[in-house]
């Protein structure tokens, strides 16, 4: 009932863009409190008790620890395979490093610091390494996530760390908690932090 013929939800639209609205209004009462934060809690209990099944939420999220994955190292006795596994190793080791090295000029421009690359791209490839135990993908630096953690207070390693922590309280058993938060809002949040990468001057 709150569809038009092109397909447009508008409880979902009005909820993605309170979210915008609620992130750029708080910072203007206080700073104190994340505005993302704010927004998010907010507009996730909004949908959960006035428009239940009305509104598309990031749904179940798998929990526990994952096991060690370690039947890859099978590949490495195949000397025919060696040449492909390198090519995207190093294909993937090439635009990871690539990736971090820009979140990290992204976060410099937006704290006046200095970042240290060679610190970056090791805990880059420490990190890959262990995912890469439990079969997770490569990954590299979030921009994205570093902005909002910028914007939202976090100035030195412990708000990274505490990001990490609560990934972890997900898996361990915050999941269906998640489970709630409706796909509207994280475009929201996402939406603003899209904006604030932008370097105007």
């Amino acid at each position: 009932p709150f569809k038009i013929p092109n397909g447009i939800n508008w409880i979902n639209l009005l909820i993605g863009l309170g979210t915008i609205l609620i992130i750029y209004g708080f910072k203007r009462i206080t700073t104190a409190i994340p505005s993302s934060l704010v927004a998010l809690v907010l507009m996730t209990l909004v949908v959960y008790f006035f428009f239940p099944d009305q509104v598309p939420v990031i749904g179940a999220v798998e929990s526990g620890l994952p096991s060690l994955q370690l039947g890859f190292f099978g590949a490495f006795a195949d000397l025919g395979m060696l040449g492909t596994i390198f090519k995207f190793a190093l294909t993937l080791a090439a635009l990871g490093a690539i990736d971090s090295l820009l979140t990290s000029v992204v976060a410099d421009n937006i704290t006046k610091t200095k970042h240290d690359s060679d610190q970056e791209l090791i805990g880059q490839g420490i990190g890959n390494m262990g995912a890469a135990l439990i079969g997770g993908l490569p990954g590299a630096g979030a921009t994205m996530r570093t902005v909002i953690n910028v914007n939202s207070g976090g100035k030195t390693k412990l708000s990274g760390m505490i990001a990490g922590i609560f990934l972890l309280a997900v898996l361990l058993g915050v999941g269906p908690v998640v489970a709630f938060v409706p796909n509207a809002v994280l475009a929201g949040i996402l939406f603003t932090v899209g904006v604030g990468i932008i370097d105007y001057k």
